[in-house]
């Protein structure tokens, strides 16, 4: 009866978080897959956004913006600044640079001001062949961090820009139009006192107080102001909604505990008939000091589970089939809306299965240690995982941006966050299948699975 609760509950939500990503679209637009061409180079994956009024009166497009990402990001981290602009009255294109995203080419930042060149001109191309308001559409340029980098100089001498935004970053060129530095409170590559003297003081600055520099494009707040200074520059006026563009993180929560449900439930089915008891012997190359300090610090008084035998490769084959079915359910909720990560990617799944085996070798020896403390409930099992992981990444993350990059700092420091719902999802496995083992390499596989689908690809 209790599995069956489970079930029903985290299909729901999974459906509850698609309907929740789909209300995130304002009414009307529509979105479109493109091909830009780019020279003799392999042509770049895109998505057109499309207003409601491009089907009603093409009189009342208010103009095309190319939308570009950051580094390590793709065209779906941009999906809620293209909705806002769609629902504003303009044509939103956005690609996946090289190496990013859907993309299977490596990545060359060299090459990026080209993909910029090709995309504009072609955004141009389309807007004229359907006579959008004849040759008098604005243009806009949007780049994030890598993407407003690679824009600037790409667009330097274009007279055709009637405005350009670099949110997260302050390029050394230009083109000769309204600038806006749009930035989060929190950004790590500048400050505030440095955006407002970039190009000689003649930028508008626009700061969110509650995004870093990773979280700029999902900001709302940023994103509204962003489309307000768009308008202005225009002399248009705006009609974009706030309130829908926090659907799609509420479709994220809904559907990742959809998504831990239904790998509990899965769990459950290929459970042991009793559950699995870490080995006491200890050896110089097992020890851990980490664990057993937290246990005291916490005041954990459990007892080890009950032994039970499972061959290693019964737990290996359970626990890539938790860890695959987890990854795709996430993949179904995030891609298009939140972060591209199409699974049917060759290079990608390489990446995939390189990772893999060293993060299980880790995993399962973290697991082992922890596990040798007993731990008396879920509850300090999942406590146990988040500190053990968490807080050595954020310890070297606050290192790493005091002395080293904040950049570095800030991708620590996103990693950290990932190992929290990974720990969730150990502690949700290992209580399912009763194995901490399985739980491990379901571990395993769900971190591996971001750093493919997350660094680019330099092969």
């Amino acid at each position: 009866m209790k599995r069956t609760i489970i079930f029903w509950v985290s299909l729901l939500s999974l459906v509850g978080s698609q309907l929740l990503m789909k209300a995130s679209i304002p009414p009307g637009v529509r979105r479109q897959s493109v091909t830009v061409p780019v020279g003799k180079g392999p042509p770049l994956k895109a998505t057109l956004w499309l207003p409601a009024e491009l089907s009603q009166d093409e009189a009342d497009i208010k103009g095309a913006v190319l939308v570009c990402h950051g580094v390590t990001a793709s065209r779906g981290v941009m999906a809620t600044l293209c909705k806002a602009l769609a629902g504003d009255g303009y044509i939103a294109l956005t690609f996946d640079f090289w190496g990013h995203g859907q993309s299977a080419v490596r990545f060359q930042w060299a090459q990026n001001e080209t993909q910029v060149r090709h995309a504009w001109i072609w955004l141009q191309t389309w807007m004229s062949e359907r006579s959008v308001r004849g040759n008098e559409n604005p243009m806009i340029f949007l780049g994030h961090s890598m993407g407003a980098f690679s824009g600037g100089p790409a667009l330097q001498q274009d007279a055709n820009a009637s405005a350009f935004v670099a949110m997260g970053a302050l390029p050394s060129a230009v083109p000769p139009c309204p600038l806006l530095v749009s930035m989060g409170r929190f950004e790590e590559l500048f400050d505030e006192d440095k955006a407002r003297t970039w190009q000689d003081g003649r930028a508008r600055v626009l700061v969110s107080p509650f995004s870093d520099h990773a979280g700029e494009p999902y900001d709302p707040f940023l994103v509204s102001q962003t489309v307000r200074w768009i308008d202005e520059v225009l002399g248009r006026e705006t009609a974009v909604s706030m309130s829908i563009m926090a659907f799609p993180w509420l479709g994220a929560c809904l559907g990742a505990v959809g998504s831990l449900g239904l790998v509990f439930f899965l769990g459950a089915l290929v459970a042991l008939p009793s559950p699995w008891v870490p080995s006491e012997r200890e050896t110089w190359w097992n020890r851990s000091l980490l664990y057993p300090l937290l246990s005291n610090i916490l005041r954990l008084k459990g007892s080890h589970w009950s032994s039970a035998f499972s061959s290693k490769w019964s737990v290996l084959f359970k626990g890539l089939l938790c860890g695959a079915a987890f990854c795709l359910l996430l993949a179904l909720v995030f891609h298009v809306h939140l972060w591209s990560c199409h699974p049917l990617h060759g290079k990608r799944i390489a990446q995939w299965l390189f990772f893999l085996p060293f993060l299980s070798l880790w995993s399962l020896w973290s697991a082992a240690r922890m596990e040798q403390v007993g731990i008396p409930s879920a509850g300090c099992r999942f406590l146990m995982a988040c500190l053990g992981r968490v807080l050595p990444l954020l310890a070297v993350a606050v290192l790493a941006s005091l002395t080293l990059s904040p950049f570095l700092g800030m991708m620590l420091g996103l990693l950290a966050a990932c190992c929290v719902l990974g720990s969730l999802l150990y502690t949700t496995v290992a209580q399912g299948t009763r194995d901490p083992r399985i739980g491990a390499v379901t571990l395993a596989v769900f971190l591996s699975w971001l750093l493919a689908w997350f660094f680019p690809l330099c092969w």
